[in-house]
């Protein structure tokens, strides 16, 4: 995932197309493991660590303080989020199905 979201394409997006790269990304890379593995706490969190970073421009030699709070993000567009999926819980849900 570092690989595709890798941080020179960072400098060259708005929110926005992170935004979208972000959510390509993840669900075609991710869609098919996480239908058949069920994935670890700290794999999880250091994709979500990765994909945070991405979303808002942190990196290793600069941080950038995020613009909301990143339990918010994972909500629906619909309830005021940014429609970005939490990976355990969609790990949960493709596994049961």
């Amino acid at each position: 995932m570092e690989k595709k979201l890798s941080g020179w394409k960072r400098l060259y997006l708005s929110k926005g197309g992170r935004l979208t790269l972000l959510k390509s990304t993840l669900s075609s890379l991710l869609t098919y493991y996480l239908f058949l593995f069920t994935i670890l706490k700290a794999v999880a969190t250091r994709l979500e660590r990765i994909q945070r970073n991405f979303l808002w421009g942190s990196s290793v030699e600069c941080f950038k303080y995020p613009l909301v709070a990143w339990k918010k993000v994972f909500l629906s567009r619909e309830l005021g989020g940014l429609g970005i999926r939490n990976l355990v819980s969609f790990n949960q849900a493709l596994l049961g199905k």
